[in-house]
């Protein structure tokens, strides 16, 4: 299976803010048995050791399966709606943008996503 990428909207002004929930969010993972990875935002400086912190925005879940793909999308949906932010979910260039859009609007985009990558709808 493809990996699972999940990324957050950032504040360019506050890269300690999104790092902080980054590292929330893959918390959150960690507690339902979804092991996330972070991933930097693009490739590091040259003549550096690796990413800079503050350009960690996303996490890659390397390994699911679509019968924990719907409470994974359940628990990143709140999750953003409780951080008040945006967050993208790809699978194999098949992207979902959770927003501010209201519940019913995104309970509908949510289930048509998880019926194409054979997770069930809640």
């Amino acid at each position: 299976m493809p990996p699972l990428l999940i990324s957050i909207g950032t504040d360019p002004s506050d890269p300690q803010d999104t790092e902080e929930a980054l590292h929330a969010l893959r918390r959150e993972l960690d507690d339902i048995d979804v092991p996330a990875a972070p991933l930097p935002a693009g490739p590091a400086p040259l003549h550096t050791r690796g990413a800079d912190v503050a350009a960690l925005t996303a996490l890659a879940v390397a390994v699911w399966h679509p019968e924990v793909l719907a409470p994974l999308i359940e628990l990143v949906r709140s999750w953003a709606g409780r951080q008040g932010r945006t967050v993208r979910i790809e699978i194999d260039g098949d992207v979902l943008e959770l927003s501010r859009a209201d519940a019913d609007q995104q309970r509908r985009i949510v289930d048509e996503w998880l019926r194409r990558h054979g997770g069930e709808a809640r």
